[in-house]
């Protein structure tokens, strides 16, 4: 495994985190909302 390859998998891995903290970021305000409008 070259350092080229290493460091896609590291960026795709720290992507995918970012992309899972924003979706439940989204879920939590979604949740906060609707309780707040209630």
């Amino acid at each position: 495994m070259d350092r080229r390859t290493n460091s896609l998998q590291t960026w795709a891995i720290l992507s995918k985190d970012k992309v899972e903290e924003k979706t439940v970021m989204n879920v939590l305000e979604r949740l906060l909302h609707a309780r707040h409008c209630s």
